[in-house]
Order: structure tokens, then sequence, then C-alpha cells
């Protein structure tokens, strides 16, 4: 096969895969990166509002515990979230 023929079956390709690419929803990943992200500031806005406290009461002990956990879990999901996000960029067909 000429470098040329090799060339327009390559083309040929690219140009049926862009084809099949359109109207994938590659932007989703991004909005789930920033919901997660704006959960995630929320839980620490909650937590350093407990922390400008001179003391946490004794009954809110418990919920500042389970901001701690529930900050860990979702950091946790936002760097999945994120490179979610950086792979469908780069997936994206150009």
């Amino acid at each position: 096969m000429s470098v040329s023929r090799r060339l327009a079956t390559v083309l040929q390709e690219d140009q049926e895969e862009l084809e099949e690419a359109k109207g994938f929803p590659f932007h989703l990943p991004a909005e789930a990166d920033e919901a997660v992200g704006k959960t995630y500031r929320a839980l620490v806005n909650f937590k350093l509002a407990m922390d400008r406290m001179e003391e946490i009461p004794k009954w809110l002990r418990p919920l500042y515990s389970q901001a701690i956990k529930a900050m860990d879990a979702v950091g946790d999901a936002r760097k999945h979230t994120y490179q979610l996000r950086e792979m469908a960029k780069r997936t994206l067909p150009r």
C-alpha cells in the first residue's frame, strides 16, 4: 500500500472517530469535578466555623468529627473526579 493511500485511510478513520464522538458528553466529568470541589469547600467552611470557637462544645464534637470524615471522603472523590476530567480532556477528538 502506498504512503498516500495509507495516509488517506488514517485520515478517514480519524474522521469516522470524530463523527462518532460528536454529541458525547465530554463536559460531564468537568461538571462533576466542580460539584465535588464545591462540596469540599462547603465542608471546609463548616469545619472552620467550629475551629473559630474558643472551645468546641460537647454537643458539637460529633459533628466536628463527622465533618472531618466527610472532608476526607470527598477529598478522595475529588482526586478521582479531577483525574477523570483530565482524561476526558485528553480523549477529546482534535
